[in-house]
């Protein structure tokens, strides 16, 4: 089944990606047609003023529009490979000594920094990567010193990882709310054109997950471990750097980022109280198990939860690249 869906997936998205991209450009055509004829003299000049402005931002990117459709998924699929190894490297420590320690913190993390500095040095070699950080829903950019940003794209990479892995805590749990989040990014490759390869990644991911979910919902029959969910923090990471705008993982990643912030929250608070609590239990999905939750509930909620910041955050973009 799992086979079945990733192979359905990729043979569907270079049609669906050209079906949208069709659909379109007809009505790009069409309404540019309509708002041509219904202009006077005076918003003719100003329409092309915002064209000629538009276009020096697009000379602003670190390389040119139309050379988009070269940005593969290979540099993904070699970020959330190489988090997939730590991973493994963990689940494998943790079976061969029968015990629940694996890799320590430390051995954890700077593996995650090796891994996430690797592929930030190969897009940067590659001429994929910017230091013009994008804002969501103000279509604008913020330009970064380049170590600065490589320091808070690493450290960004990594707490994404981290929080995936953080989520994988209940059945079906992580992979149920990565789901919108990889359909959303499948979904952005098709609607901007330029980004084919990301695209059919996020949907075989997608495809992937759906196989995975048919064992792993509640009860579950198989785990994915840290093996699974490094993997997936890693690709969500590489997607939202590789589509050049990180700052897309506080929406689509919503779920991730609470269920972090609730471990860091009671850990600090209990230690800078002496013992007291602000949630049951950290992370935030044992809180609700604790408030009397059943499983499929929570995933469900937490589902619906991160479908809807996925739609919020494609509300946010979607415009990017349109006049």
């Amino acid at each position: 089944i799992l086979i079945f869906l990733v192979g359905l997936s990729v043979m569907l998205y270079p049609t669906v990606s050209d079906y949208v991209n069709q659909r379109h450009q007809s009505r790009a055509l069409a309404s540019y047609d309509e708002t041509v004829n219904e202009m006077s003299d005076a918003d003719y000049t100003a329409y092309f003023e915002r064209a000629e402005e538009y276009n020096s931002e697009l000379k602003a990117l670190p390389f040119p529009l139309t050379e988009y459709q070269q940005i593969s998924g290979y540099d993904d699929c070699l970020n959330a490979a190489g988090d997939g190894v730590i991973g493994y490297i963990d689940d494998y420590q943790k079976v061969k000594h029968h015990h629940n320690t694996g890799l320590t913190a430390p051995q954890k993390f700077l593996l995650q920094l090796a891994a996430a500095i690797a592929f930030l040095c190969l897009m940067r070699y590659e001429g994929m990567l910017s230091p013009n950080l994008y804002i969501p829903f103000f279509n604008t950019h913020i330009v970064m010193n380049w170590v600065v940003y490589m320091i808070f794209a690493a450290f960004v990479i990594v707490g994404t990882v981290n929080a995936v892995n953080i989520t994988d805590g209940l059945d079906g749990l992580s992979s149920s709310v990565t789901l919108p989040v990889a359909l959303f990014f499948a979904v952005m490759g098709a609607v901007w054109g330029g980004f084919t390869q990301l695209g059919v990644f996020a949907g075989a991911m997608f495809g992937g997950l759906l196989g995975f979910l048919y064992y792993n919902h509640y009860p579950a029959k198989v785990f994915m471990g840290d093996t699974g969910s490094l993997f997936l923090g890693g690709a969500i990471a590489a997607l939202a750097f590789a589509y050049d705008m990180p700052l897309i993982l506080l929406l689509v990643g919503f779920v991730y980022l609470c269920e972090t912030l609730s471990d860091i929250i009671q850990v600090a608070y209990f230690k800078a109280t002496h013992g007291k609590r602000i949630f049951k239990m950290a992370p935030l999905h044992h809180h609700f198990e604790m408030c009397g939750w059943n499983e499929k509930k929570i995933v469900a909620v937490f589902t619906a939860v991160s479908a809807l910041m996925c739609l919020l955050a494609y509300w946010g973009v979607v415009d990017r690249f349109s006049l």
